[in-house]
């Protein structure tokens, strides 16, 4: 088994994490439908000089060093006017080192992050649409590249998983996620985890979230930043005061 610098790093911190919480993962499996995207991996192409960044907050780890840490606030609460994630310029890293963005990966005076906005929509020139599908995601690390490629020497993973799940009365739910390298989780449109920089997949639980009755819709927005390793888990928890209900990929699917 290999692993990268990133997971070495972490793997401590990670296994911290999950000593510390008193809530468990509940083994089911949640089904997302997928919307597929692949960033440009151009940094140290032959006949390039290896130090030049091509592709803005994207990392070639075997032509340039790459930041290590997390911030739990790197985006706002609420997504854009285009659906998408807002950077948060005044965000702090809880640890390690987690570098601001360039204007190359934000849409406009938005602040909205682009790497899931293609060039054939108009949006970031570094991106391409790689189709749709459906992912199971539970406690085991699923890898996160297109179906058919594997591996992101050539390109990096993006991703938007989306699924939704019915309460038949007010409850509380929270879940356990962790991301090689980035995720974005919102539940009915607000930030419930930020897992931002890069970092290995080292899963944690979120705060417990209120809900009202029926149907709630879940999105995380994935992005593998880092050659090496391009993994997402992501579970229900479950404990006192907890419901863990089944995750589906359609909205028609989650009505009882």
């Amino acid at each position: 088994m290999v692993f990268s610098r990133k997971t070495l790093c972490l793997a401590a911190f990670g296994a911290a994490m999950l000593s510390l919480s008193p809530l468990a993962r509940a083994a089911s499996i949640s089904n997302f439908s997928a919307q597929f995207f692949e960033v440009a991996n151009q940094q140290g192409a032959a006949g390039n000089n290896a130090g030049v960044t091509e592709t803005p907050d994207f990392y070639n780890s075997a032509t340039q060093s790459y930041p290590i840490g997390e911030s739990p606030n790197y985006v706002t609460s609420t997504l854009g006017p285009n659906g998408l994630p807002v950077y948060n310029p005044g965000y702090a890293a809880n640890f390690g080192t987690v570098n601001p963005l360039s204007s190359a990966s934000l849409l406009g005076a938005t602040n909205q992050i682009n790497w899931w906005d293609p060039a054939s929509s108009g949006g970031n020139a570094n991106v391409t649409a790689d189709g749709t599908g459906t992912v199971a995601l539970s406690s085991t690390a699923t890898s996160m590249f297109a179906p058919g490629t594997t591996g992101d020497t050539n390109y990096f993973a993006t991703d938007i998983l989306t699924g939704y799940f019915d309460l038949t009365s007010a409850s509380s739910v929270e879940f356990s996620i962790g991301a090689d390298d980035t995720a974005f989780i919102y539940v009915d449109g607000s930030l419930v985890d930020s897992l931002s920089g890069l970092n290995a997949d080292s899963p944690g639980n979120t705060s417990s979230i209120s809900l009202s009755a029926g149907v709630h819709n879940v999105q995380i927005f994935y992005a593998d930043r880092a050659t090496g390793n391009g993994y997402l888990t992501f579970s229900e928890v479950s404990g006192a005061g907890l419901v863990t209900p089944t995750i589906y990929a359609t909205a028609a699917q989650a009505v009882p």
